[in-house]
């Protein structure tokens, strides 16, 4: 028995359909408070900066208890992110003037994008991200040179 799944991917502006700017640190207790609703959701998300877009980093909620709040402030902050490689390189980004930005694609519009087999939710937002991964190649996730 064959399978067969197609993913339409959407071009780099759906990724910023709801545009958040991010701050690091002491700062994105004050930011925060500022975030749209979309927070409260899961799905794949995308750290950019805006003018390009240039993406930078593809990532995904995943849990039960993981939303793109939680995601996003394990990004964005020394303590929560144990000084990853990716907290550091949004940090050196930052110290050279731009803004980072990040939008969500909620799982319900990932839906959309899929035919044929059906997942769950944490199915469709895992072979999603994956394929965006791969498809974009953010600058912080260079898999393929």
């Amino acid at each position: 028995m064959k399978s067969c799944i197609r993913v339409d991917l959407p071009t780099k502006r759906e990724y910023s359909r709801q545009p958040i700017e991010i701050e690091l640190d002491n700062n994105w207790k004050r930011k925060r408070k500022e975030y749209p609703e979309i927070v409260k959701r899961k799905g794949v998300y995308v750290l950019y900066v805006k003018n390009s877009p240039e993406i930078l980093y593809i990532g995904k909620t995943g849990g039960e208890t993981m939303d793109f709040a939680t995601r996003l402030y394990r990004h964005a902050t020394k303590s929560a992110s144990r000084n990853s490689k990716v907290y550091q390189d949004l940090k050196r980004i930052k110290g050279k003037g731009k803004r980072i930005y990040a939008g969500l694609i909620d799982v319900e519009r990932i839906k959309t994008f899929f035919s044929g087999k059906k997942f769950s939710n944490l199915g469709y937002i895992d072979v999603f991200e994956q394929v965006a991964i791969h498809f974009f190649n953010p600058k912080l996730q260079q898999y393929q040179k």
